[in-house]
């Protein structure tokens, strides 16, 4: 699959030309200095370069034409680009998971397909373990009206009702996400998304700041610039003794996880992932690159095997390091 190449239609070429000798004028500096640097330097170099630009990236005054050119700048960033494994091999088409979906090899998991993502479901945490989906470039202009209410997965033997959350000081924290699933698929495949099975509680500061910054992140980031990104998420339970519980046993996470797969366009290597493990608190916590992570933190953390379809060696070496920052 070849990597996408954003389109010029809607750039005012006089200000991109401006901000290209700005970029170049900046950038020469650096190259001089990087380039007669020792390795230890460079790669101090590289790492301000790129928190730099990410600043730059994320600020609303900045020029969409000079995002545009970081956007550039960054993807041919070796620290920015991640490790990439040879895995063509083993990579099938899928519209919602690369390499497998996950596996539960100590809880009894119930799988559930809905038109967008994929869910394998906990009965007895009455939450999702986790939640696979793809998320492509959007299709659709706007998305629909919000449902106005949450709806009971009635697959499921665990009847989760709207009513459970209400008054229990946690919001209802999509999975799935309502909003990328709305443009990328269609109204149906938003409702869907309503289903109480792909919902878990969340405190109202980490729901509406830091993991809407993480589905933001990946939905007006790394989907408009790597063409599309599989996604996994879901909760960790890690003190189950303790953990609180809301009307019907709905359980609390203690966490939550998420691991993210695009696949590179180098014929030699093309799989690239950056996975988090995000602590669940009652604030607003905006810098992801803290909670990066190696994917057998979150095997351990969950019990869950990730890209089960791999060879053993591939998947040691997709997850036994975490990447080493923010694409």
């Amino acid at each position: 699959m070849a990597r996408r190449i954003p389109k010029f239609s809607r750039l005012n070429f006089k200000r991109l030309l401006y901000c290209f000798l700005f970029l170049f004028g900046c950038g020469g500096v650096l190259w001089v200095v990087h380039f007669f640097a020792d390795q230890p330097t460079k790669d101090r170099i590289e790492g301000f370069t790129l928190d730099a630009m990410d600043v730059m990236r994320e600020s609303s005054f900045t020029p969409k034409e000079m995002v545009w050119l970081l956007d550039q700048v960054a993807d041919a960033v070796p620290l920015t680009v991640g490790r990439i494994t040879d895995a063509s091999a083993y990579l099938k088409d899928n519209a919602y998971v690369l390499g497998g979906l996950p596996e539960s090899p100590a809880r009894p998991l119930v799988r559930l397909k809905n038109d967008a993502y994929l869910v394998g479901y906990d009965e007895e945490r009455r939450n999702p373990a986790w939640v696979a989906f793809r998320l492509p470039e959007p299709k659709f202009a706007e998305a629909a009206p919000r449902p106005e209410s949450f709806s009971e997965d009635r697959r499921l033997r665990a009847r989760v009702e709207h009513r459970d959350f209400s008054g229990s000081g946690y919001d209802r924290g999509h999975l799935a996400p309502n909003h990328a699933v709305a443009l990328c698929f269609g109204p149906a495949a938003q409702e869907q998304t309503f289903l109480l099975s792909n919902i878990c509680p969340q405190f109202p500061a980490f729901n509406q700041v830091t993991w809407k910054s993480l589905e933001d992140r990946v939905f007006n980031r790394y989907v408009r610039r790597y063409h599309e990104v599989w996604c996994v998420v879901g909760p960790v339970f890690e003190q189950p003794a303790t953990a609180k519980h809301l009307r019907g046993g709905i359980v609390v996470p203690d966490a939550f996880y998420a691991i993210l797969a695009d696949r590179w366009d180098d014929p030699q290597a093309s799989l690239r992932t950056l996975s988090f493990l995000i602590p669940h608190r009652d604030v607003a916590e905006e810098d992801l690159s803290r909670f990066i992570v190696s994917i057998e933190t979150l095997e351990r953390k969950t019990g869950l095997n990730f890209f089960p379809g791999l060879p053993v060696a591939t998947q040691k070496a997709i997850e036994e390091k975490p990447a080493p920052r923010l694409w």
